[in-house]
């Protein structure tokens, strides 16, 4: 049944300045912004990134978009009946409905469907900024594991792999979830689609113009052949900015790709990968109360 990667929650330790790194990078719209929580978006979505004031920080959740109740329903039935947690999480801004599930190495996943839009204007996609959110990294130790509740609970596909790492989607992106093998547990980059290769020069002429240098890039990846740019957040995250990204618009016919047989593919450009590239990231954090402030 059709899901999409509709937010991602992060806890911060400086609401403001991440509000503001947020605008001043990528574009992003206010939604709502008070001292404990600010809600942002690229598009006419609700929000797509939710901030919440935190002591230390880390990944609250990700949001996954169901197009109906029915169907939030059928995916919480099967996440659970494949040892996922579950947690009812009440009103949700933005949203009709909306349930946690708790996955392997405590990661949440806020399953909602009716999230609010505004009225559709061709503004995001005439701007060098993001015009939506893509996908999530994950680096962990329960690779191997999550990749199965992934897939078993939630109804992920595999698009490519390095085994074990593997790139999943759960729409026609080639991914909206990658989760590498390594033996940490932590979000490395969260990554906003660009318009295409001239909006990610715009977007990088900006950057060096407010004196923001990327750590990587731009270069085009193998799995899912996008191009991409890296650029550190405020709490040690990356950011990628990417254009490009391959479409599977026919399940039946694609074939996922072993890529480890294939030299440099994760920069098919070159240069590779910087050694400090998987030193960036925040961790997944336990669980927080439905409703509740992080602490």
């Amino acid at each position: 049944m059709p899901m999409h990667i509709n937010h991602i929650a992060l806890r911060v330790t400086d609401l403001g300045r991440y509000v503001e790194f947020a605008r001043e990078t990528l574009g992003l719209a206010i939604t709502s912004h008070d001292s404990e929580l600010a809600l942002l978006t690229a598009n006419d979505k609700h929000h797509e990134l939710q901030l919440l004031a935190a002591a230390e920080p880390g990944l609250d959740h990700i949001g996954l978009e169901l197009e109906s109740e029915n169907e939030l329903r059928a995916v919480c039935e099967r996440a659970v009946a494949a040892g996922g947690g579950l947690v009812v999480a009440g009103d949700e801004t933005g949203v009709e409905a909306a349930v946690r599930v708790v996955g392997p190495g405590g990661l949440v996943f806020e399953l909602v469907t009716g999230m609010a839009r505004a009225e559709p204007s061709p503004a995001p996609m005439l701007t060098g900024f993001a015009r939506k959110l893509g996908h999530v990294t994950l680096i962990t130790r329960h690779c191997e594991e999550l990749v199965r509740f992934l897939v078993d609970g939630l109804g992920f596909r595999a698009s490519d792999r390095v085994p074990p790492s593997v790139w999943l989607r759960c729409d026609t992106d080639h991914h909206g979830i990658a989760v590498v093998d390594a033996p940490t547990h932590m979000v490395n980059h969260i990554a906003f689609e660009l318009s295409g290769w001239s909006a990610m020069q715009s977007y990088l002429d900006h950057l060096a113009s407010i004196g923001r240098p990327i750590v990587w890039g731009p270069g085009r990846h193998g799995p899912g052949y996008n191009l991409f740019t890296y650029l550190p957040d405020p709490e040690g995250m990356l950011i990628e900015a990417y254009a490009d990204l391959l479409r599977i618009e026919n399940d039946a016919a694609y074939v996922p790709m072993d890529w480890s047989v294939v030299p440099d593919f994760l920069n098919l450009w070159g240069p590779g990968m910087p050694q400090q590239f998987v030193s960036y990231g925040i961790p997944i954090l336990a669980p927080a109360p439905a409703g509740a402030a992080a602490t």
